[in-house]
């Protein structure tokens, strides 16, 4: 926790605390500093596209270099296993199986606005890698919340497209 110490000059020369953080000559207090909440959040970055052709470790860190550009950093897990069902060409459901890596970041700041930029940077990934589909996971507003973000949905693009144009020019797909 960061605190804000309320301190005059004069308080400085006698400073005798009890245990409480107050200053029994001088009558100042140590007063706790209102913390600022960090977000996290993760997506499944596949290893290969959906039609089995492995994707390129200079496109996959390229993706990664998406994140760390604009939150300062992120995490890279091992290849593990993804196992889900969807719907196939044929419109019948279908067991499929990916080599993913789990891409996490921690933000110094739990806001709208950077809640938007990921779930936007989640979409651009999956459009590099051409899914359908990406999970995004996140605990904005202290909830934890998984949701699947449909990479052809444009509704969240509205409005957020033209403020973050830079995402869109990054990596040709």
């Amino acid at each position: 926790m960061k605190y804000d110490i309320v301190i005059s000059k004069e308080q400085l020369l006698n400073p005798l605390l009890d245990d409480s953080g107050y200053d029994i000559a001088a009558g100042f207090s140590v007063q706790p500093q209102q913390e600022q909440r960090a977000m996290k959040f993760a997506t499944m970055i596949p290893q290969n596209y959906n039609d089995g052709n492995p994707v390129s470790h200079i496109r996959a860190e390229a993706i990664y270099r998406l994140f760390w550009n604009k939150f300062g950093g992120c995490t890279v897990d091992a290849v593990a296993d993804g196992y889900w069902y969807g719907e196939s060409d044929r419109m019948e459901m279908k067991l499929y199986k990916d080599k993913v890596r789990r891409l996490t970041v921690v933000t110094e700041k739990n806001s709208q606005a950077n809640l938007d930029y990921a779930r936007l940077l989640v979409r651009r990934a999956g459009q590099i890698l051409r899914q359908k589909c990406m999970y995004f996971e996140h605990d904005f507003d202290l909830a934890v919340a998984v949701e699947f973000l449909d990479i052809n949905q444009t509704k969240d693009y509205v409005g957020l497209s033209d403020k973050y144009e830079d995402i869109f020019a990054t990596i040709d797909v």
